[in-house]
C-alpha cells in the first residue's frame, strides 16, 4: 500500500509539474519574503525574464510605478488575513513596456497549516482592455466627428447641473443648427457635407474652454454645455465667438463651403432645472434664432407665440394632406452583394407639398411627431407600402422584404399589432415580405410593452431591423435579447472609410460581431466603387446607397425588376 501510494504521489507531482509547464498563465512563487524561488515558461513569455533572471528577485522589478504604496498595502493586508488576493494590476515588462494583468496570488500552507510560500497567478488582459474602452468609446461619441453622441452630452449636462446646484452656480447650454445645410448634402454630395461636419466640430470644439463640452446629437445639430457662468454676456461673448469660427469659408472634399449657425441659448436655473427642460428651451430658441434671420443667436424667450403659430399652422397643413391625399411614397432598393439583386425595398415618405413642393421628413416630422400625427401617417406609409408590395408579387417582382420605418408613437399604440395584421390581410402580402426598421432609441428605452410587441411581430413572421446602427447607443447586448435579425450599419462609417483606417476598423468589427450573432448587415449611404469593393471585402451581406439606386417611384423600381445590379454582377 505504502508503494502504491508512494506511487500515487510521484504520478501527481508530475502531473503538477506538467500543469506548471504547460499553462498559458503566468505563474510566480515566492518564499514569505517575496522572493522568488520559481517561474514558469508562461511567465518568461509574458514578461521578457528567463528563470535566472527572476529566481532570487523580488516582484517588484515589475512594477509599473502607476500603483501606489496604499495599493500594495492593501494588497498585502488582504492576502495575509484571507490567504488570497485578487485583481487587475499595471506591470512592467523586460523591455519597458507596460501591460495590464489580472492577477490571483494565495498563500501556500504545509499539513501543519504553516503557510511557507505565496503563488501568483495572472494574464495578460491589456489587448482585451483596449478592445473594451474602445467599446465603450463607441459607445459614448458620434463616429463622424468623435464628438461625445446625445448619451453622453445628457450624463455631462447632468453633472454639471449638479455642481452648479451645489455651488449656486448657472450653466449655460447652446443649441447650434447648421442653416440650410441640407442644401450642400444635395447640391454638393454627403461627402462634403460630411467633411465640412467634421470641419466644424473641430472648430466648435477650439473655441471653448477644455472643461466645456461640445457634442454632437446628429445631423447638422450641435450642443455645447458652458459651466461656471460668471455673467450672462459671456454667454453671449461665446455665442458670437462661435458664429464667427463656424461661418467663415471651409474647404471640404477640395470644394469652398459657407455655412452659418442659428444659436439657441438657455440657462441653468433660470429657464430649466433639468437635461431635457434645457435642452428643449435651447431648441425652441434655436427656432426663434433661424426665424430671425438666421446666423445670429438667442436666449430662450417664456413668449414663443410666432413659433407656436407656425408648429400650429404646420400640424394643419399635415392634417389636410392626408385626407388630400398629398403624401408619396418613393422606395430605394437594397441589393445582396453576393447575388446582386434586390432582396429588400425600403419605402420613404415624400409630402408633394401644394406649395413647397416635394418635401422630404425632415422638413416635418418633428411637427408630426410632437403632435401624434405621426401615427396616422406612419398608418398610411405602412398600408401604401405593403399595397404596392403585393402588387410587385402579383406582376412577379420577387422584392424580398418591404421595409418600412417605424415611430415610437407607432409601436406604443395599443392597436398597432392589430392594425399590422389588417393591412398585411388586406393587402393581400405574407409577413414574410414585411421588415419594420426601429432606431437604436426605441429598442433601448422600451417599457416592456415593446420588447412584447417586436417578440410577437417576429413570432408572426415580421422581419425587424435596427436603422442607423451606431448613432446612438451602439451596443450589442440589447440585440441578443431582442429577435432583430438585420443591422443597418448608419452610413457615417462608410463615408471616410477609405481615407481613414480608423473608420474601416469599426465598420469591420460591426459586421464581425453582427455575423457572429447571426445579423443580416446592411450597409448605408454607399455612393462610390470603392466603398462597394471594401464592403465586399470585409464580408458585409447587404448594401443601399445612391451608387446602386437612388430613391424613386414605384415605377423605377418595377423597371429594376429581378436583374442583377450591374456593378455588383460584373465584380466592380
Amino acid at each position: 500500500e505504502r508503494d502504491e501510494a508512494l506511487r500515487r504521489s510521484n504520478y501527481h507531482l508530475r502531473l503538477a509539474d506538467r500543469v506548471f509547464e504547460s499553462t498559458l498563465d503566468g505563474v510566480m512563487v515566492t518564499d514569505l519574503n517575496g522572493v522568488i524561488e520559481q517561474v514558469n515558461p508562461a511567465f518568461t513569455q509574458l514578461t521578457g525574464y528567463t528563470l535566472d533572471e527572476a529566481i532570487g528577485r523580488t516582484p517588484r522589478m515589475l512594477s509599473s510605478g502607476r500603483q501606489g504604496p496604499s495599493f500594495y498595502q492593501e494588497m498585502w493586508s488582504q492576502l495575509r488575513a484571507q490567504g488570497h488576493w485578487k485583481g487587475e494590476i499595471w506591470n512592467r515588462r523586460k523591455n519597458g513596456e507596460l501591460y495590464l494583468e489580472h492577477l490571483s496570488v494565495s498563500s501556500i500552507c504545509n499539513q501543519a497549516g504553516e503557510c511557507t510560500h505565496y503563488a501568483a497567478i495572472f494574464s495578460d488582459i491589456t489587448h482585451r482592455r483596449i478592445a473594451e474602452e474602445r467599446l465603450n468609446h463607441l459607445a459614448m461619441h458620434d463616429p463622424l466627428t468623435d464628438l461625445p453622441n446625445r448619451t453622453l452630452f445628457s450624463e455631462r449636462l447632468k453633472q454639471a447641473i449638479i455642481r452648479a446646484r451645489r455651488a449656486s452656480r448657472r450653466v449655460a447650454v447652446l443649441f447650434l443648427d447648421l442653416d440650410r445645410f441640407k442644401m450642400i448634402n444635395d447640391t454638393m454630395g454627403h461627402g462634403t457635407g460630411d467633411d465640412a461636419l467634421r470641419i466644424i466640430a473641430m472648430r466648435l470644439k477650439h473655441a471653448v474652454r477644455e472643461s466645456d463640452t461640445v457634442a454632437r446629437l446628429g445631423g447638422d445639430e450641435f450642443t455645447i454645455v458652458v459651466e461656471e457662468i460668471e455673467d450672462i454676456r459671456h454667454v453671449a461673448h461665446i455665442a458670437q465667438v462661435l458664429l464667427e469660427v463656424v461661418g467663415q469659408p471651409i474647404d471640404a472634399a477640395g470644394r469652398s463651403v459657407f455655412v452659418t449657425p442659428s444659436i439657441g441659448i438657455s440657462i441653468y436655473p433660470d429657464d430649466g432645472t433639468d437635461q431635457q427642460q434645457l435642452l428643449m428651451q435651447a431648441d425652441r430658441a434655436m427656432y426663434e434664432a433661424k426665424q430671425e434671420g438666421k446666423n445670429t443667436f438667442r436666449f430662450f424667450a417664456t413668449q414663443m407665440t410666432s413659433s407656436a403659430k407656425e408648429s400650429m399652422a404646420l400640424e394643419s397643413e399635415l392634417r389636410r394632406a392626408l385626407t388630400r391625399r398629398e403624401f408619396r411614397l418613393h422606395y430605394q432598393p437594397i441589393y445582396d452583394l453576393g447575388s446582386g439583386r434586390i432582396v429588400s425595398v425600403e419605402a420613404l415618405l415624400r409630402w408633394q407639398h401644394p406649395t413647397r413642393g416635394l418635401l422630404s421628413p425632415g422638413a416635418f416630422i418633428d411637427v408630426a411627431e410632437e403632435s401624434a400625427l405621426v401615427v396616422p401617417i406612419g398608418a398610411w406609409v405602412l398600408r401604401e407600402a405593403c399595397r404596392q408590395g403585393a402588387a410587385w408579387l402579383r406582376s412577379g417582382f420577387e422584392f424580398g422584404r418591404m421595409s418600412v420605418n417605424l415611430s415610437a408613437r407607432q409601436i406604443r399604440h395599443e392597436h398597432f399589432l392589430h392594425d399590422v395584421s389588417d393591412v398585411l390581410s388586406d393587402a393581400g402580402m405574407q409577413p414574410e415580405h414585411l421588415q419594420l426598421e426601429l432606431v437604436e432609441s426605441m429598442a433601448m428605452t422600451g417599457n416592456g410593452v415593446t420588447e412584447l410587441v417586436l417578440g410577437e411581430l417576429a413570432r408572426r413572421g415580421v422581419g425587424l431591423a435596427i436603422d442607423d446602427f451606431g448613432t446612438g447607443y451602439s451596443s450589442f447586448t440589447y440585440l441578443q435579447t431582442l429577435p432583430v435579425n438585420t443591422v443597418k450599419v448608419d452610413r457615417s462609417f462608410l463615408t471616410a472609410v477609405i481615407e481613414r483606417e480608423r473608420d474601416g476598423a469599426i465598420l469591420r468589427a460591426i459586421v464581425a460581431m453582427a455575423r457572429a450573432l447571426g445579423l443580416t448587415v446592411v450597409a448605408e449611404g454607399v455612393e462610390n466603387i470603392a466603398q462597394l469593393q471594401f464592403l465586399r471585402e470585409i464580408g458585409c451581406d447587404r448594401a443601399q446607397g445612391f451608387l446602386l439606386a437612388r430613391p424613386g417611384p414605384a415605377e423605377v423600381l418595377t423597371a429594376l425588376g429581378n436583374a442583377a445590379h450591374p456593378l455588383i454582377a460584373s465584380g466592380a
